[in-house]
């Protein structure tokens, strides 16, 4: 520091010192302080206004979100609530609306019931038509439906020296408990009268009629008083003779016959051949093939089939085994 800079300083100093009061007083000096940091009357009033205008939206905004809206606390209400009491209040909608359609739907239905009329007996006589729908339907239809449902099998056979395999249906014969298959080209009858109930089998090969008037296969039981012995006698009375014996029938099934060979009928156009067999319901049925006494043009093609639906003769379990 130069000469210069120290008087200076020195002069400085001594004019502060000079300057200072010989008393100090607090409340003077607290006075100045005061009065220079003292905002002007204007500038204060301002002030406090703005204070004022703050303070009161502070306040506004706090009692808001403390209290809500008093004009809309529904809506407040649904805002604050969490998911899962919404989807519970959601599903407490549903439920009651789904049970007051079913109320409804039940006090409609009601209603129909009390407004249906009541048939009487003056109604049926005026000849109401009746829908082909609504009509009962037939027992043929009923067997129709069966047969398209029936269960098939492959067999095989010779047929003309070569081998060939063909398509069988299964009838299911509970009256005598046997499962029967057959060729499903061909046609099956079933029947009930003059106490026999039975199957019997026609040829066909393709559409139309059967090929002949005559069923080649027959399988019966007997109910009431009916006997196999009564049986053959009718045959005898019909016309046909008794040409022999034989066990075409008892060589060629699985089943156990009561006799090994049984008569032979034929009149001019049929030959006859019958065998009988006991069934697990404590009574008895018989097998009758019907053969033509002449050669005929379809006895080529139906050769192999008449040993192989005795062969496909079943009784509900195997009596070989």
């Amino acid at each position: 520091m130069s000469e210069n800079q120290l008087d200076r300083a020195m002069e400085r100093l001594k004019r502060q010192y000079d300057e200072m009061p010989t008393r100090s007083s607090s409340a003077k000096i607290a006075a100045n302080i005061k009065k220079k940091r003292q905002w002007p009357a204007r500038f204060r009033r301002w002030q406090m206004a703005a204070l004022l205008v703050l303070t009161v939206g502070i306040g506004s905004v706090l009692g808001l979100n403390l209290f809500g809206s008093p004009s809309q606390p529904e809506e407040f209400s649904l805002h604050a609530g969490s998911e899962e009491e919404r989807a519970i209040e959601k599903g407490s909608l549903e439920q009651d609306e789904h049970q007051t359609n079913m109320d409804q739907g039940a006090e409609a239905g009601a209603l129909e019931a009390d407004e249906e009329p009541v048939e009487t007996p003056a109604m049926e006589e005026e000849g109401e038509e009746t829908s082909p729908a609504d009509a009962e339907q037939p027992d043929v239809g009923m067997a129709e439906a069966d047969e398209a449902e029936a269960e098939t099998r492959i067999v095989s056979g010779e047929l003309e020296g070569m081998s060939e395999e063909f398509v069988y249906k299964k009838e299911v014969i509970d009256e005598f408990g046997l499962d029967f298959w057959y060729d499903e080209r061909f046609v099956l009858e079933r029947f009930n009268e003059n106490g026999i109930v039975g199957r019997q089998v026609y040829v066909k090969f393709s559409g139309g009629d059967p090929i002949w008037d005559v069923p080649v296969f027959e399988l019966f039981a007997f109910t009431n008083d009916a006997t196999f012995e009564a049986y053959v006698d009718v045959l005898e009375t019909e016309g046909y003779t008794k040409s022999g014996t034989d066990d075409l029938i008892t060589s060629q099934t699985r089943l156990q016959a009561i006799d090994d060979e049984y008569d032979v009928f034929r009149n001019d156009d049929v030959e006859v051949h019958l065998a009988r067999f006991e069934h697990h319901q404590g009574g008895e049925f018989a097998i009758r093939l019907n053969r033509p006494t002449e050669y005929v043009e379809w006895s080529e093609g139906y050769g192999p089939h008449e040993q192989l639906m005795l062969e496909n003769i079943e009784h509900r379990y195997d009596e070989r085994n």
